[in-house]
């Protein structure tokens, strides 16, 4: 699985401005988000799936598409 951190917009928490940032996991058959604070704190986390499709015996394919798809829906999804 392959693995990034984004930083995104800053949230207000308890008054304060503080700065998030965006785990993501592109698995095998979902993709997994994790939003979090500078100290570590999950603010919201979320996995969104995609097929997988097997067109011939010990083959297994996957639509690049569909993970962008699943990725901007986790996004949404987070924010």
């Amino acid at each position: 699985t392959g693995g990034g951190r984004a930083r995104i917009k800053r949230k207000r928490r308890h008054g304060k401005m503080v700065n998030s940032y965006i785990g993501i996991d592109l698995g095998t058959s979902a993709v997994k988000l994790l939003l979090v604070d500078e100290k570590g704190n999950i603010l919201a986390e979320t996995s969104e799936e995609y097929p997988v499709s097997y067109p011939h015996g010990g083959w297994s394919e996957q639509d690049p598409r569909d993970w962008m798809n699943a990725l901007r829906s986790g996004m949404v999804t987070l924010m």
